[in-house]
């Protein structure tokens, strides 16, 4: 997806937390399915658009109102990354405490091993 594409996901979603739109609203003004709207705005997001969701409210997507909102979100999204790298290194430990190597490629097994 391109810039367009993204400019087009943002117009679509609405201003404030009070005006939010459903993933299965969105996924219908963009025409797709609701786990590639899900991918495309992840992306839109890593690329600086300000698209907020808040997982303890389940409101849907929105565009903030104000900064309240928009710090809000942030905060959100930065505390689920913390919270995200302190899972990884726990599960990281436990495979190296299991003397499996984590840096290294995973080869998957071929069907009938």
């Amino acid at each position: 997806m391109n810039k367009d594409f993204f400019e087009h996901l943002y117009d679509a979603i609405p201003e404030g937390k009070e005006n939010a739109i459903s993933l299965k609203d969105l996924s219908s003004v963009l025409g797709l399915e609701k786990r590639e709207t899900k991918a495309q705005v992840l992306k839109a997001r890593e690329n600086g658009y300000m698209i907020c969701s808040l997982a303890s409210e389940q409101v849907g997507y929105f565009k903030p109102a104000n900064m309240e909102e928009a710090i809000r979100c942030y905060l959100m999204f930065a505390s689920r990354a913390d919270t995200s790298q302190l899972v990884a290194d726990g599960m990281k430990r436990f495979l190296i405490e299991n003397g499996f190597n984590p840096d290294q490629p995973i080869r998957k097994k071929e069907e009938g091993e």
